[in-house]
């Protein structure tokens, strides 16, 4: 090919998104001629695509140089230089090319927008005067004023801008779609769509118009609707960086997380250095479970951005799935120092998070204290009770009546019913107020007085006449409970007789019971629960009589169950009672076992629940409770070997009438 021929193919490949060829065509002109002006113009302007000023100002600069009078080359150079920052340089190269072409629009525009940079307002309006003299069509000059007014925080003043330009030029997209954009961050959400729609309405063929029409219809909780409008973005622009951002934060929200990484890291490839679509790619990783993927992403916008408490504490949290527990206590102990004037949001979760890592570690003092952070959680699943008592601080008196009430699972209430006497002997009387699944079970309980069951239909109401109260989760920081101080009760929940339908038949083998699923409505379900098909082959084939433990109307087959007839915990404790061992995932039945002091097996994921620390096959809360621990995360499959193996062994030396 010849050099006119080389340069068609380039700006074709350019034109239809192909950047690598272009670039190479580019790349054989200079190859024959080494400063050619158009080849470097075109590598200039593919350098400006990928956000990369620096280079652009580099190729752009020897454009210019080859062919000073070509107003283009000057547009885009004073582009490239704006994005540096060097505006002293980008106003010259402006003025240089509105000499050139003193009617053409886009070197006012540049023009306007450095001197917007330098919050000139007054000299901005007096060049759109200027330019208006010249013949050009102002309403791009302000939509451009409009732009720098919204980035300064001068909303008023910006939507008056492209008030004006709309009423000059009711056809001009860009003001519409500038000002949709402002209503969207002033949150006036009803206006946003109007000018969203009638951006689109004026240029169908506009991605960004797509764009900001699905940030929109995001905004009113119209994910199907901005999931099509991102759709049809990235079909038109396929490297439009913020289509692809856009379509994969989106497609996130909807729980389709391997489409969403797709198209985020086409958005990542595109812009390496956009925070905001590292921090959504490794939001994507993280419900992929790919910590260490969504650890590398976090650590750039924490290198990055230091004071980035939501960043500091996701990379925590990566750290944490990874069992990196020590580089997770710091960078969870940045998130909590940064002040608040700095970034105000996200630090009850960077306290929460920080406790969960804590107490893994057996820090029980800074770990209770930093728990309490979930009441300021916005999400939290037990909110906090508005009851018109003090919340009592845990100091000794004997006239005290202390109302303690359950929150969260059933299985946190049953582990800290343990705690209970400890609080009595502070105080004169202790009512216990727990979900009515646990009422009857409370009863057996001692260092109670009275046990009520909960009504929260009015979360506010006292139960019972008191002069405090306190959550049951907040007990071990309020008694000042260490590692060491735990009861270590053997047992302190009792079973009622069964009821003649839980009453389980006589076996010559040993009973042993079973649970593999959790709450689903629990936002760590996921990583607690085994799938039967994993679990299966615990129950079968190891010389024992299995039953199932699981609420659920038909058991799988093979596996006994009267779990149909169980109407709360203390039937369930009935059936507990009458087997010799039970074996499952983390659920309030292994905390009821344990409590009860019946020997329990629970499997747990790789990281797991604070209070079963980091290592160990034991609990310090629970002395029968024996702990079976993943090595990596989700491989289930060797810990239910790991437990198949070790159940056999128990099996062959179990007798009649031995526990354990």
């Amino acid at each position: 090919m010849n050099i006119t021929e080389l340069l068609a193919e380039a700006d074709a490949r350019a034109a239809k998104g192909q950047i690598p060829l272009a670039e190479a065509f580019y790349r054989q002109v200079l190859d024959q001629i080494p400063l050619h002006p158009a080849a470097l113009f075109g590598l200039g302007r593919l350098a400006l695509e990928r956000a990369d000023p620096a280079q652009a100002e580099a190729f752009l600069a020897g454009a210019v140089r080859g062919m000073p009078a070509h107003p283009a080359y000057r547009v885009y150079h004073g582009m490239a230089l704006r994005q540096l920052d060097l505006l002293d340089q980008a106003i010259i190269t402006f003025q240089a090319a509105i000499r050139l072409v003193p009617d053409a629009v886009q070197p006012w525009l540049g023009l306007i927008d450095c001197l917007l940079a330098r919050q000139d307002w007054p000299q901005a309006r007096a060049m759109i005067g200027q330019a208006q003299q010249q013949g050009v069509t102002v309403a791009p000059l302000l939509t451009v004023l409009g732009q720098g007014l919204a980035r300064a925080g001068l909303t008023g003043e910006a939507e008056q801008a492209y008030g004006e330009a709309i009423s000059m030029a009711p056809a001009e997209q860009p003001a519409w779609l500038a000002r949709a954009s402002l209503y969207l961050k002033n949150r006036q959400l009803d206006e946003a769509l109007r000018d969203a729609r009638q951006a689109v309405a004026l240029d169908g063929g506009d991605a960004r118009a797509l764009v900001v029409l699905a940030a929109v219809l995001r905004a009113h909780q119209d994910l199907a609707g901005a999931i099509a409008a991102a759709r049809q973005a990235v079909k038109l622009s396929p490297r439009l960086v913020d289509a692809c951002a856009e379509l994969g934060t989106l497609l996130h929200q909807a729980g389709e997380d391997a489409e969403g990484v797709t198209h985020l890291l086409a958005a990542h490839h595109m812009a390496p250095h956009r925070l905001d679509i590292a921090y959504n790619l490794a939001a994507c990783f993280m419900a992929a479970e790919d910590y260490p993927q969504a650890g590398q992403l976090y650590r750039q916008c924490v290198e990055a951005k230091p004071d980035w408490r939501d960043a500091c504490t996701n990379l925590g949290v990566a750290l944490l799935r990874q069992g990196r527990l020590s580089e997770a206590e710091c960078l969870l102990q940045q998130a909590v120092a940064i002040p608040e004037d700095v970034d105000a949001a996200g630090k009850p979760e960077a306290r929460y998070n920080l406790a969960w890592v804590q107490l893994l570690q057996g820090n029980f003092r800074a770990g209770w204290q930093n728990y309490e952070a979930r009441w300021d959680l916005p999400d939290f699943s037990s909110p906090r009770r508005p009851l018109p008592v003090p919340r009592w601080s845990g100091e000794a008196d004997p006239a005290l009546h202390l109302l303690l009430h359950a929150e969260q699972g059933l299985g946190d209430s049953i582990q800290m019913m343990q705690l209970v006497a400890l609080a009595r002997q502070r105080v004169g009387r202790v009512t216990l107020e727990v979900p009515p699944a646990l009422y009857r079970l409370a009863l057996s309980l001692a260092g109670v007085d009275q046990v009520v069951a909960a009504d929260l239909s009015d979360p506010a109401r006292l139960p019972v006449p008191c002069d405090a109260h306190a959550p049951l989760m907040s007990l071990p920081l309020l008694l000042g409970v260490g590692l060491s101080d735990l009861p270590r009760a053997t047992a302190y929940l009792n079973a009622p007789a069964p009821t003649s339908a839980l009453c389980l038949p006589d076996s010559p083998l040993p009973r042993v019971g079973f649970v593999w699923a959790g709450s689903p409505h629990n936002k760590i379900d996921r990583y607690r629960t085994i799938p039967w098909t994993l679990f299966a082959p615990l129950t079968a084939g190891t010389g024992c009589a299995p039953w199932s433990l699981q609420w659920a109307p038909q058991p799988p087959e093979g596996i006994n169950s009267c779990m149909v007839a169980v109407k709360d915990m203390a039937d369930t404790a009935s059936v507990i009672a009458q087997l010799d061992l039970v074996v499952g995932v983390d659920t309030a039945v292994l905390h009821l076992a344990a409590a009860m002091g019946r020997p329990a097996w629970m499997l747990i994921p790789f990281a797991p629940d604070y209070r079963w620390l980091a290592t160990g096959d034991g609990s310090p809360w629970y002395p029968s409770l024996r702990l079976f621990r993943q090595q990596r995360s989700g491989a289930w499959a060797d810990v239910v070997a790991e437990v198949r193996h070790a159940l056999s062994g128990w099996v062959s030396e179990w007798r009649p009438g031995r526990i354990g």
